[in-house]
């Protein structure tokens, strides 16, 4: 017999079924209103085994909690209905969420399955824009959701659909997502203006095309902000999903931390697409993505876009360019191989000469490292050349400045500091100034003790940090990659401007 009348002890405290106030748990009817009696009787409202159809979307009054038993491990479409409660919708059911937020309310053990083509464009959890939602919490349920392919368009399919309203000034703060499994969404789970302070932990998303999208306004005031995200796995391992799976789609968002993480998705930890004022965010985790990327963004980085006021900051290694963001400042590692070879005519004297097999530029640096752009900049380079079948290495590390001394002339001075050298094998190494040909800087090798023979194989790693007069915005798109890492001639200009880096010494430019 349904309850009609309680006292309100009973209110505050003791649980109340939704069977008891008409929900069907064999799925036939439909009982939205009957979840919606029980939450206007009971704080508290259980969930009993069974699966219920939800025609319309059940709204969590402040303060109330809908609980059920479901067995967490559990989270394949094939779940028994002994295994928890199902609230479902299909293809006869309405459009909207199964389940809205309010404030203080909580949501446990429940597996929601929103199978309505199109009809999950606002969650299938929402915390509505139109009200204030904090301290709400989602716990140990399940999300299943219909993909449309439709990543940011009218028909996406939302798991958690968070949204704060910038106009109407509510907000999404403090709410906790734990234990949460979303499976077959567009986005897992999705946060727009002023959703800030929420925590995410312990969740798995699974063949989403985008697992996490935040995306702010434009207006730094409602940025997506403070928002921490523990113990996540993201995994999109149908190699048929089209678009290409996406862990983090960033944008006008802050302040925000993922830690702890993993990925197999077959596509792409980050959307570089999409990525605009965000700084300070931070990503610890790994992926287990092919590393390659669009943009010149690598797969694994901390992408601290505008920190400082700096666009970029990364360290490079390997041909490939594979980089990864550690700070601020134009400081860039760069490791390559230099191609080609380099014949040897026992040039113990280490001289440079014009169009000399023995004496090769072995890089440049960025076209805007010239003396006209006025860069100062601190490098250490380490320069490693060994010839063919065991025929010696030769090593030089040397740690060297140049300075510009004034803002409205070119004049500069260049400094070495620091020389270590193993082997006699490289007989010279030079800095170019680009002075003489109004060219840009960079190094030159001169090899020699191996006879007729030659290096096979000359290794550079470069590390520098610059700075100039100009705008500071610009720096890595400027100063990141080398235009030339291959054996060039030595031209006359070149030895004009040559200075020895294998002196230390002090040199007017």
């Amino acid at each position: 017999m349904a309850l009609t009348k309680v006292s309100n002890s009973l209110q505050d405290s003791a649980a109340v079924s939704v069977i008891d106030y008409g929900a069907d748990p064999l799925g036939v009817a439909d009982s939205t209103s009957a979840f919606t009696s029980a939450l206007a009787v009971s704080k508290l409202v259980l969930v009993p085994n069974g699966k219920y159809r939800i025609n319309g979307t059940i709204t969590l009054p402040t303060g109330c909690v809908l609980y059920g038993n479901m067995i967490s491990g559990e989270y394949y479409p094939t779940l028994a209905p002994d295994m928890g409660p199902k609230l479902f919708k299909d293809a006869s059911s309405t459009n909207g969420p199964i389940i809205t937020m309010g404030q203080s309310t909580g949501l446990r053990g429940i597996y929601l399955s929103h199978l309505k083509t199109n009809g999950a464009t606002t969650g299938v959890v929402r915390f509505p824009s139109d009200v204030t939602v904090t301290y709400a919490s989602v716990q140990d349920c399940h999300i299943f959701a219909e993909r449309t392919a439709d990543i940011g368009g009218t028909t996406t399919s939302y798991g958690i659909k968070m949204e704060g309203h910038a106009t109407t000034s509510t907000v999404c703060y403090y709410n906790r997502i734990c234990n949460v499994h979303i499976t077959d969404c567009d986005v897992g789970i999705y946060m727009s203006d002023l959703c800030n302070a929420n925590v995410f932990t312990t969740i798995q998303t699974r063949e989403c095309h985008v697992h996490y999208e935040l995306k702010g306004q434009t207006v730094s005031a409602y940025d997506v902000i403070e928002n921490t995200f523990t113990s996540l796995g993201l995994f999109s391992i149908l190699s048929t999903l089209s678009p290409d799976p996406v862990g983090f789609k960033i944008s006008n968002a802050s302040g925000n931390n993922f830690i702890g993480y993993a990925t197999e998705m077959y596509g792409r930890e980050f959307d570089p697409s999409t990525e605009v004022n965000m700084s300070n965010n931070y990503f610890l985790g790994t992926a287990n993505e092919d590393a390659s990327w669009t943009n010149a963004h690598n797969l694994r980085y901390d992408e601290g876009i505008k920190v400082n006021n700096f666009d970029h900051f990364y360290v490079t290694s390997r041909t490939t360019d594979d980089r990864q963001t550690t700070g601020t400042g134009a400081a860039t590692r760069q490791l390559f191989f230099v191609g080609g070879t380099l014949p040897q005519q026992n040039n113990n004297t280490g001289t440079l000469t014009a169009s000399d097999a023995d004496n090769k530029v072995i890089f440049r640096f960025p076209e805007n490292f010239t003396k006209a752009n006025k860069p100062s900049f601190f490098a250490k380079l380490r320069v490693f050349a060994y010839g063919p079948e065991g025929n010696g290495m030769g090593m030089v590390e040397v740690h060297f400045g140049y300075s510009v001394r004034n803002e409205t002339s070119s004049a500069g001075s260049f400094e070495v500091f620091e020389v270590n050298q193993i082997g006699d094998e490289i007989t010279g190494l030079y800095f170019l100034t680009g002075v003489a040909a109004v060219d840009e800087m960079g190094v030159a090798l001169v090899g020699g003790n191996y006879g007729a023979l030659s290096f096979v194989n000359i290794r550079c790693d470069l590390e520098y940090t610059v700075f100039d007069f100009g705008s500071d915005s610009a720096f890595f798109s400027k100063y990141t990659d080398l235009t030339s890492t291959t054996t060039a001639d030595v031209t006359a200009n070149d030895v004009t401007d040559a200075i020895s880096l294998l002196t230390v010494a002090t040199t007017s430019v």
